[in-house]
């Protein structure tokens, strides 16, 4: 369960291990952090969707 804020979270990575791994990880951590964590990382996208239906990506277009 997320602490807050989050009704779900897509990670696509290299590994669908890594994916699997860092999306729990940014449901813990919230939006923000959770963005800026992926956001480090080479070769990973995210797909967060918050409590009030807003969409937070880094897909390519």
């Amino acid at each position: 369960m997320p602490i807050h804020g989050i009704r779900s979270v897509t990670v696509f990575s290299p590994s669908a291990e890594l994916s699997d791994a860092l999306a729990t990880a940014v449901n813990v951590m919230g939006v923000n952090e959770g963005k800026h964590f992926i956001q480090q990382l080479p070769q990973t996208w995210y797909f967060i969707l918050d409590e009030k239906n807003n969409i937070h990506s880094n897909l390519p277009a």
